[in-house]
């Protein structure tokens, strides 16, 4: 094999054209020795298609719809007469491809030059080589492709070489496609990742990310480093999505200026008007923004970019009234006079602040009747019925981390339960 190419090398094997038929019955020599000379002379005219990759083929693999990408192939002649490169295209099945002839060069040594001219016959001397470049320009039809860049020779050769693609929506990527915040309320601030690909074949520069929406409780916090610059199919996380409910105008729960109305065990009953007169402003904030259809709302997030267009990140936020409790009616087994029959129930704070927690039974209070009036709507209906003379010395609580204590108060760390 000729110096220079390795085995991976593609050997086509042509078939002597008439003219160079001609040519050898003008050698010497007797027509054995003509014969002998005809069948080495065959043995050397083989064309050598140098390819990038191990393949046969020019494997573009997955293109984007705004992508130009070229790949090379190149043609040795390794004879020692001149070649003619006598026509060169693609076939019909490929659209956004075409193919040139870039340069020539001797295939050992020497500086490429342009081709003498645009179009052939190009004239390939002995040792030289012509460099061929295939281009997918714009494919912006999505699908899978494949052809064939087809090259004819002056030795009646045919070449068929390979090409596949596949091409997809070129953009730039933003996930989660869709945020939703369910269940926030004031003091329970949420946020989500964002993170970005670049499904580009060039490098994108993220160079905004902002709410479509004039509401201070949606916005977007950068990372640490900053927006970034991404390389083709990289993907980076760029920050976070966040939901403050307490940066807005539907503020329906404010830490109370005081302790209110927390007591010992020993305590007189007291009136719980200070209670229920935070209680019921707090609760008929939040009523006017149920009746006003404000405690659902919508936005965007819009990820900006130079080179990969606008992302909108589309964002749904639901507002409620927290719960500590996820029960509304404990149900004691029955049991016999003298024994006792335990509930467990579970105190959770899901809010991102510490809590103070006392729990309290409505017996407890003067007058428990003006507090089931007031709470009527968000408590089961059946307390209007109960009787409460005989309830002080029924019912008590017992924590379970200090069962001697009864009416304990207890602050509960952010998002922490306790069990009573």
């Amino acid at each position: 094999m000729t110096a220079g190419f390795s085995r991976r090398d593609r050997i086509l094997r042509c078939s002597p054209m008439s003219s160079l038929s001609a040519l050898l019955q003008t050698l010497p020599g007797e027509v054995a020795k003509k014969e002998t000379d005809n069948n080495n002379t065959r043995r050397m005219l083989n064309i050598y298609l140098l390819e990038n990759s191990d393949e046969d083929s020019l494997e573009f693999g997955v293109l984007s719809q705004s992508d130009t990408v070229s790949k090379t192939f190149t043609l040795h002649n390794i004879n020692p007469v001149q070649i003619s490169i006598i026509s060169y295209s693609v076939s019909a099945n490929l659209p956004f491809t075409s193919v040139q002839l870039s340069y020539v060069h001797p295939t050992t040594n020497g500086t490429p030059h342009p081709p003498a001219h645009s179009t052939p016959p190009h004239t390939l001397e002995p040792e030289h080589s012509a460099q061929f470049t295939v281009t997918v320009s714009n494919p912006n039809t999505i699908s899978t492709y494949s052809g064939e860049v087809i090259v004819s020779t002056s030795f009646d050769k045919v070449l068929h070489i390979p090409v596949y693609f596949k091409t997809a929506e070129s953009r730039l990527k933003v996930s989660p496609r869709a945020i939703s915040f369910k269940g926030i309320f004031p003091y329970l601030r949420a946020r989500v990742g964002l993170s970005a690909r670049n499904l580009f074949h060039k490098a994108v520069d993220v160079t905004s990310v902002n709410s479509d929406l004039d509401d201070p409780r949606v916005y977007f916090e950068e990372s640490v480093d900053g927006l970034p610059r991404l390389r083709p199919t990289e993907k980076v996380e760029i920050g976070s999505v966040v939901i403050d409910p307490l940066l807005g105008d539907t503020v329906y729960l404010k830490k109370p200026a005081s302790s209110l109305g927390l007591w010992s065990s020993n305590s007189a009953p007291q009136d719980p008007s200070r209670e229920l007169q935070l209680l019921t402003t707090l609760w008929a904030s939040w009523r006017g923004l149920v009746d006003d259809g404000r405690t659902v709302f919508n936005a965007s997030i819009v990820v900006s970019s130079v080179g990969g267009g606008e992302v909108r990140v589309p964002v749904d936020v639901s507002l409620t009234w927290p719960n500590l409790v996820k029960e509304k009616l404990v149900t004691l087994e029955p049991t016999t006079v003298g024994n006792t029959s335990i509930h467990r129930l579970r105190i959770t704070n899901p809010s991102d602040v510490p809590l103070l927690v006392q729990p309290v039974f409505l017996s407890h209070y003067t007058h428990p009747q003006t507090i089931i009036d007031s709470l009527l709507d968000r408590f089961d209906p059946r307390l209007r019925n109960l009787n409460f003379s005989h309830l002080s010395n029924s019912f008590s609580f017992v924590s379970s981390a200090s069962p001697e204590t009864a009416l304990a108060t207890t602050l509960l760390p952010p998002h922490s339960k306790l069990l009573i």
